[in-house]
């Protein structure tokens, strides 16, 4: 008869491992006089100094939403929209926060006339949208009561699928809305689905002390501080 062992996993914080946010958390740290300790430069686990506890764990922030999902982080920086991808009832937003701002937006090519209301489905036989934001595209869609509307998984760089007949429409993440417009794809005001920033997420299913839920506390004021860039 085999005996199964319960395998308490550790409390675990997912970070960026790369880019400006991870620059600007490693800042934030030092000026707190705080830091991430790891084996050597090239280790993407660690602790943070104050607890030997709590495992700092760094990676893409896609993968930090994957990770949290799947149950193998207790929480999470990452972006909003990540993370509602997921569909999780187990994650909590616990914070959000100014940084990283993008919009999700719903991009038609500029040739399309801007006088038509949006969602411009008047001008397609049969509107095809493609977005590699499969849930948020769905909401908006139900949201909005459209009906003639086909929904599919980007097969290439999103912005060049109207052009390529995959689709005549787009559902992408924008922040300056250079991309978009350089590829000649018209974003409005109007064509705003949702506006994603830097976000902490607790997944409810991870066991946590009050020591490391005070810590995670104060991570959260040092991320609102007026210094953050």
């Amino acid at each position: 008869m085999t005996q199964q062992t319960n395998m308490k996993l550790q409390p675990s914080l997912g970070l960026p491992s790369k880019g400006r946010i991870a620059r600007t958390l490693e800042t934030i740290l030092k000026f707190n006089d705080l830091g991430i300790i790891l084996s050597n430069s090239r280790c993407y686990l660690g602790k943070l100094t104050t607890s030997s506890n709590l495992e700092i764990r760094l990676m893409s922030a896609p993968n930090v939403a994957s990770e949290l999902t799947s149950g193998n982080l207790s929480f999470g920086l990452t972006g909003l929209d990540l993370m509602l991808e997921t569909n999780n009832k187990h994650i909590k937003l616990l914070k959000r926060f100014n940084q990283s701002e993008a919009k999700i937006n719903l991009l038609t090519p500029l040739s399309w006339s801007k006088s038509v209301n949006l969602p411009p489905l008047r001008l397609c036989l049969t509107p095809i949208l493609s977005s590699k934001y499969q849930q948020i595209s769905r909401h908006y869609i139900t949201t909005k009561n459209i009906k003639q509307l086909h929904v599919t998984k980007c097969k290439s760089t999103t912005e060049i699928e109207p052009f390529v007949g995959i689709s005549n429409i787009i559902i992408d993440i924008t922040s300056s809305g250079s991309t978009a417009k350089t590829n000649l794809l018209n974003s409005s005001p109007t064509s705003i689905i949702l506006t994603s920033t830097l976000c902490l997420f607790y997944n409810q299913t991870s066991k946590i002390s009050s020591k490391i839920n005070t810590l995670i506390h104060i991570l959260c004021h040092l991320l609102t501080q007026q210094y953050y860039p």
